[in-house]
């Protein structure tokens, strides 16, 4: 966040610079934040996607890594990940 590099203000409030840029995500986690009983604990992609929003940047993808300190998920974890980027 840099006034005059990714945002200035105009006479309509503030106006991202980081148009047309795409951003990815790696986020990774001993937890499940995706779906079940903690997802309404899952603060940080809102946050990022919400300051990358506010710079210019629409296009953002997500890759999580998680579940790695859960036994029923660690396994999976990284495969499902690499999974998500090859698509």
């Amino acid at each position: 966040m840099r006034p005059g590099r990714t945002f200035r203000y105009s006479d309509g409030g503030a106006l991202g610079l980081a148009k047309d840029k795409k951003a990815i995500l790696v986020l990774a986690s001993g937890g499940v934040f995706t779906e079940g009983p903690w997802r309404p604990w899952d603060f940080v992609e809102p946050y990022l996607r919400q300051i990358l929003g506010f710079i210019g940047i629409a296009d953002v993808q997500t890759v999580r890594v998680e579940g790695t300190k859960i036994p029923l998920f660690a396994a999976n974890a990284l495969p499902e990940a690499k999974k998500a980027v090859a698509l």
